[in-house]
């Protein structure tokens, strides 16, 4: 079974963007995305159109946005460190937010890597591109 990366992005805009940099960058992989920090919660327990395992395998890796409804990244991340089968489970913020606190705070949190999104389609898949040769060893659990 590919390993899988949950995906967590509220603007269809971005998420089609890293969806595509994602599935080039690293093939051997499946993406499911979510857009609100409920809906990863929800994932990560398997509650709700999230129950069949075969369809929403649990991932190896999230990748989060900060900014997002119902529940944001920070509600996120501290949820996922406090669950103990998730405790492990690597977290790469990506935000739109260039404030230092914010990314101190995800760090804190338990984030393991924050980084700015960019701006163009050629600087996100070269951060794709990064992110599959520095994070790789994550996605691969």
């Amino acid at each position: 079974m590919k390993p899988t990366i949950l995906l967590a992005e509220d603007d269809p805009g971005d998420a089609l963007l890293l969806e595509l940099a994602l599935g080039k960058a690293l093939e051997d992989v499946s993406l499911r995305s979510v857009r609100d920090g409920r809906e990863v919660l929800d994932y990560l327990q398997g509650r709700g159109h999230f129950a069949d395992r075969d369809r929403f395998p649990v991932p190896g890796i999230i990748i989060l946005d900060l900014k997002l409804p119902v529940l944001d990244g920070f509600e996120v991340i501290a949820w996922v460190r406090a669950e103990p089968q998730f405790m492990q489970l690597p977290i790469i913020v990506l935000t739109g937010s260039d404030d230092p606190t914010d990314m101190k705070r995800a760090l804190g949190l338990g984030a393991n890597c924050c980084c700015l999104k960019p701006s163009s389609p050629d600087d996100l898949r070269e951060l794709v591109k990064e992110l599959g040769e520095n994070c790789g060893d994550l996605i691969q659990r």
